[in-house]
């Protein structure tokens, strides 16, 4: 699935909003259609927030300048699908 197996990422990343959306008092009390939407369109602009590119553990670290970043986002992760990933 997405990017690793040549696949369009954005389907799959719609979902990801759509569940994260579902998620009562996950998302902030501004998050909306348009706010949506602009995601999508700068995960798929080019750059650093581009979903069409592989990042490394070390990448997140850099850009982010914080060394727990990585886990973050899988606790992130981890509240958005329910359940999680080991």
């Amino acid at each position: 699935m997405g990017i690793y197996n040549e696949e369009d990422p954005r389907g799959e990343f719609r979902r990801f909003l759509e569940l994260a959306e579902g998620r009562e008092g996950l998302l902030p009390s501004w998050w909306g259609r348009s706010k949506r939407d602009e995601c999508v369109r700068v995960a798929g602009s080019g750059g650093w927030a581009d979903i069409g590119n592989a990042v490394e553990k070390s990448d997140v670290q850099e850009h982010y300048g914080d060394s727990m970043m990585p886990m973050k986002l899988r606790i992130l992760g981890e509240k958005v699908y329910g359940r999680g990933f080991m």
